[in-house]
């Protein structure tokens, strides 16, 4: 098998061509600075598996190709960059790559799962190449549908669907849960002519104590999703117009009645209750739950999933039994059960602690997801309403988009930090944001927001979902997560998508001084039609900004875009020299958040006037 050591430097030959702008060295190159191919391993990997491919015999490029193909698919985060670094060769005249890349989709078409079924996080990786990017969702979703294919039993197409679940409903991206959900519900892989589908159908009634845990569980998860998580997920078998009269469905289920008809008895009471379309949550050791529920004494991981989103939900049973929520927050003294009777008391209950509690060993920084799913339920009066949060749920999706698809400006490489201005925002302890690049992959945002007295840290992918910086483990927030996320996203797509935002010279240097943004910041411009950006340019937004204009462009095609973008660098050295984050402030950030509260306000009769 063919591997390269992800931490050490990749393997470059002394005649590896070099983009036009490039000056000729005397031997290989020896820096990042001297070759893109030093600052960009899936590319210098690429060009030396291309090589290799091209001199190779028939039998050889065919072993080659597998082996490859079979390495990539375990990280699939792999296969995208590997393609990327192809069509980027092309860009370089001596590099023919068409053969190359045609063969080895054909051995992507043709691998074989070393490991099945595959890993929550393999899953997830797909799901979000799905999810994210129409170049490479076909492939993606060709992996996902030989994966379901390879099922041929109950048990085993259940086992799938459990990691399927695990890998997409956990995930931090929205997206990937809505393309998880698409595949329960029946739109992809699932439909009535499968043998996985009646495979599903029968697996309801199973004999199998561990198959029919997973059924429940999955069952759960999908309620769960759909009333606290703003997902509308019917899947395929709650929907009558998709629930055929399968013969060997009902010969199926015949069996297993005829197995055992107290348990099928006992399975048709529990599904035909209307309380099984709720959601589950924990119980006390020593109640004792009836057949099936009771297969949930051991929790599986998408139990222990459940319970833990009903505590960031605010939704755990207390002693008395009424609801409570867990809290995260940064000092040492302890704070007993306090009575708490809606969403705003408890609002206001964690920004008066963060006011008044003097600081402790905890104090500076904070990162752990805790307290960032304690601060998303610090939501403003006006707010903290169910359907205004929905509605917000939906407002960050369109900004999402937005920012992946019309950035134009790039974060300073030495940070941006926007002062906030809204005044409720200021109002409710929120001073200012800071953006940095982060320097493992630059196209990933580091985000630090100054609360109070407190600094509450996270990591913005580069599909904008919120994770903790050292384990890039994803943050799953309450439905009020959807205000704090508004905050975050809408003040970033100020930078990188508007012209609306002011630099505040600061400090030694013009005190006070406000002038334009833009003008000397790195960005992204759209070139005429049938003009291409350069290879100079393409090298330098490589090894600056882990940029790929190349992806880009190609993405931006399958979205009807004909015009391509190129990259321009910074004009003036003052963008890279200085000290500390250039600070800015973006007044119209809130602008959608503002207007979507406007919308409910009671207007006034002329009357009243």
């Amino acid at each position: 098998m063919i591997r390269m050591p992800k931490h050490e430097k990749p393997k470059v030959f002394p005649d590896i061509p070099r983009f036009d702008e490039e000056p000729p060295l005397e031997g290989p190159p020896q820096s990042a600075e001297e070759s893109v191919f030093l600052s960009t391993p899936h590319l210098a990997r690429a060009a030396d598996l291309n090589i290799q491919f091209q001199q190779a015999k028939s039998t050889e490029r065919r072993k080659l190709i597998d082996s490859l193909a079979e390495e990539i698919t375990q990280t699939p985060h792999d296969v995208p960059a590997i393609f990327d670094a192809l069509e980027i060769l092309r860009e370089i005249k001596s590099y023919k790559t068409e053969d190359f890349t045609e063969n080895l989709e054909r051995g992507i078409d043709r691998v074989r799962f070393k490991e099945f079924p595959p890993t929550p996080e393999n899953l997830e990786g797909w799901l979000t190449i799905a999810a994210e990017s129409k170049l490479y969702k076909p492939v993606a979703e060709k992996i996902l549908g030989r994966m379901i294919g390879r099922c041929t039993d109950r048990k085993s197409v259940m086992e799938f669907l459990y990691q399927l679940a695990l890998g997409g409903f956990r995930s931090a991206n929205q997206d990937v849960v809505r393309v998880t959900g698409e595949i329960f519900g029946g739109k992809k892989f699932l439909t009535p002519e499968t043998a996985q589908y009646r495979n599903i159908a029968a697996a309801f009634f199973d004999t199998d104590d561990e198959t029919l845990r997973r059924v429940i569980e999955i069952q759960h998860t999908l309620n769960f999703l759909t009333q606290y998580r703003n997902h509308d997920i019917l899947p395929f078998w709650r929907r009558e117009d998709t629930v055929p009269e399968d013969k060997r469905i009902s010969q199926s289920i015949r069996e297993l009645r005829n197995e055992n008809p107290q348990r099928f008895n006992a399975l048709m009471n529990y599904y035909t209750r209307r309380d099984q379309h709720g959601t589950l949550s924990e119980t006390p050791a020593e109640v004792t739950l009836p057949f099936p529920l009771s297969l949930l004494a051991e929790h599986g991981p998408l139990f222990q999933w459940i319970t833990e989103q009903l505590r960031i939900e605010g939704l755990v049973s207390t002693r008395e039994g009424r609801q409570g929520v867990i809290l995260t927050l940064p000092f040492r003294e302890v704070i007993q059960e306090a009575k708490i009777h809606s969403p705003i008391e408890l609002a206001r209950f964690i920004r008066d602690r963060l006011r008044t509690v003097e600081l402790g060993r905890n104090e500076g920084i904070l990162e752990h997801q805790g307290y960032w799913q304690t601060l998303a339920h610090m939501v403003p009066e006006a707010s903290n309403e169910d359907h205004i949060l929905r509605q917000l749920a939906e407002i960050n999706e369109g900004i999402r988009r937005d920012i992946r698809d019309n950035t134009t400006h790039l974060l300073s490489p030495r940070g941006d930090l926007i002062e906030i201005t809204d005044p409720l925002l200021r109002e409710w302890g929120f001073q200012s944001i800071l953006f940095e690049m982060d320097a493992r992959n630059r196209r990933d945002t580091i985000v630090t927001i100054d609360v109070e007295r407190y600094q509450y840290r996270a990591l913005l992918d580069e599909y904008f979902s919120l994770r903790t910086t050292e384990t890039r483990q994803g943050i799953t927030l309450s439905q009020r997560g959807n205000f704090i996320l508004n905050v975050m996203l809408s003040h970033l797509r100020e930078i990188r998508c508007t012209e609306n935002v002011d630099e505040v010279s600061g400090g030694e240097q013009g005190e006070g001084e406000e002038h334009l943004f833009f003008s000397r910041r790195a960005h992204l411009r759209r070139l005429p039609e049938n003009h291409n950006p350069t290879p100079e340019q393409i090298r330098r937004a490589l090894t600056t900004y882990d940029i790929d204009l190349i992806r880009i462009n190609r993405e931006a095609r399958l979205r009807g875009e004909h015009r391509k973008r190129t990259f321009v660098f910074e004009t003036e050295i003052s963008a890279l020299a200085g000290r500390g984050p250039i600070r800015s402030r973006a007044p119209d950030a809130m602008r959608e958040l503002t207007e979507l509260l406007s919308s409910y306000q009671p207007q006034t009769s002329p009357e009243n006037e």
